[in-house]
């Protein structure tokens, strides 16, 4: 059956992504406020690559035609914006602890950082490609900046979320030097 395939891949997508992405968070010299940033970019990147290319296989309109992702889906400037408010608190140090991370990210139930992700990465790669995606898979502190890079060329009437320059410069910044 291709629909238990599909979740057995996603899943161990999972498996093995997490465990990848702990091994480079632990060997990066982080503050707390940064672990949070790489956790919460982390998070998106790990649901939205397993659903975005696994399960949707580089679809976002399969994703669409699914009502528990289209609900956020049609929301996508707001998924975009409610990750920039929470990157923006970790950044300015609103939010510097992990009972004030979970308390930001309470709300972001059932699939929004599957759909978060895969709108991010849809738009990566409609227009940088799967080399960007796997750049940015590969480095969950280069997922604003590749973002906003492929958002700016969206050959789209609407005008795309673009996030703050400097939040998406602090991200890629992370682990760079050593916690104070």
């Amino acid at each position: 059956d291709n629909e238990l395939i599909g979740t057995a891949a996603h899943e161990m997508h999972h498996m093995g992504y997490g465990h990848y992405l702990s091994r480079m968070g632990n060997s990066l010299s982080l503050t707390d406020s940064e672990r949070l940033m790489f956790e919460f970019v982390s998070a998106i990147l790990s649901e939205g690559s397993a659903t975005y290319l696994i399960s949707a296989d580089r679809d976002l309109g399969r994703l669409q035609e699914r009502r528990s992702y289209a609900q956020y889906l049609d929301r996508g400037g707001e998924l975009l914006s409610t990750s920039e408010d929470i990157l923006r608190a970790l950044v300015d140090g609103e939010i510097s602890t992990p009972v004030e991370y979970e308390a930001a990210a309470a709300d972001l139930l059932g699939n929004w950082f599957h759909s978060t992700g895969s709108l991010m990465l849809s738009i990566i790669d409609e227009n940088g490609g799967l080399d960007r995606v796997m750049m940015v898979v590969a480095d969950p502190r280069l997922l604003i900046e590749e973002y906003n890079k492929a958002a700016a060329r969206l050959d789209s009437d609407a005008a795309p979320f673009i996030f703050d320059a400097r939040i998406a410069g602090s991200l890629a910044q992370v682990g760079s030097a050593p916690p104070s």
